[in-house]
């Protein structure tokens, strides 16, 4: 993951004022960290501390419910009537009266509770927003918890980063050792190159030239496109289509693109595409 195009993800929304535009940023913000591998590990880490705190809620719920049903039993067989109604509001007196579990299941839901607003999982819950989604708070309300969220994200990024560092070497340097396919522009002639085969020529002083440069002269960096025009549009004049632009362009949504560039052989691995040979990468650019 590299933290400045995640960072630049961030700064593109935070301070929004828009309603609409400030949620549409948000959504793009965990679409990009769920998209590379390690933000996706991080993501399920952090689920995985929620979910184990409910599975131990599951199961002392099982435990206490049994606890009940046997206490109430010992109570009929006394002859004595049981103490409190089958009624769902007295569940709570039922688990004073007849579980021993009852403290450690209070203080496991305590947990659950405390960490809906204090904890990663808590916080990681409530930026999930995607363009369908229809949030019931303002834009203030859900501040704290993206920055809670990007600043544990740098962390686990970094310590990621060093743990690479130790195993393998530089992660930029790892790359471009083991670049597969590597794009080269010519901006005097405004041509374009891939492995050093010619691919496409931009018009001059055209807007999709000046983009194109923007991104070209930035790789692997977010860019905020200013413009009526979609990222997306600007890729399709690129000619860039399916396992093309798939490579060279994983980010062209809304007003935000990133030109990766040179494409490694991580990155065909990601998407499957371990045998994509030049021509075929040529033959999606047209």
């Amino acid at each position: 993951m590299n933290k400045d195009i995640l960072q630049n993800y961030l700064n593109s929304f935070i301070n929004q004022e828009d309603q609409q535009a400030f949620f549409n940023g948000l959504a793009d913000y965990v679409a990009f960290v769920l998209e590379d591998a390690d933000g996706e590990r991080i993501a399920f880490d952090i689920l995985r501390m929620k979910e184990v705190l409910l599975n131990e809620k599951t199961r002392l719920e099982e435990i206490v419910a049994e606890e009940i049903e046997v206490g109430k039993k010992v109570d009929i067989e006394m002859g004595l009537k049981p103490r409190v109604s089958n009624d769902m509001s007295d569940y709570l007196a039922n688990r004073v009266l007849y579980s021993k579990t009852s403290p450690q299941l209070s203080e496991v839901e305590k947990k659950i509770k405390d960490g809906q607003e204090m904890a990663i999982w808590g916080a990681w819950d409530k930026i999930q927003i995607t363009p369908d989604s229809k949030p019931d708070r303002p834009v203030k309300a859900y501040k704290p918890y993206i920055n809670r969220v990007h600043n544990y994200l740098l962390r686990k990024f970094s310590e990621c980063d060093s743990d690479k560092s130790i195993l393998g070497g530089n992660i930029q340097s790892q790359a471009v050792k083991d670049a597969v396919f590597t794009m080269t522009y010519d901006s005097k002639y405004r041509k374009l190159f891939i492995n050093g085969q010619q691919v496409r020529k931009f018009g001059m002083d055209s807007e999709n030239s000046k983009i194109f440069e923007d991104a070209f002269n930035n790789p692997n960096q977010l860019r905020q496109i200013t413009s009526e025009r979609r990222a997306q549009d600007f890729v399709n004049a690129f000619g860039f289509r399916d396992r093309a632009k798939d490579l060279f362009f994983p980010t062209s949504s809304g007003d935000k693109l990133i030109l990766n560039n040179p494409v490694s052989k991580n990155d065909l691995k990601k998407l499957s595409l371990e045998h994509i040979t030049l021509d075929d990468l040529i033959g999606d650019i047209r």
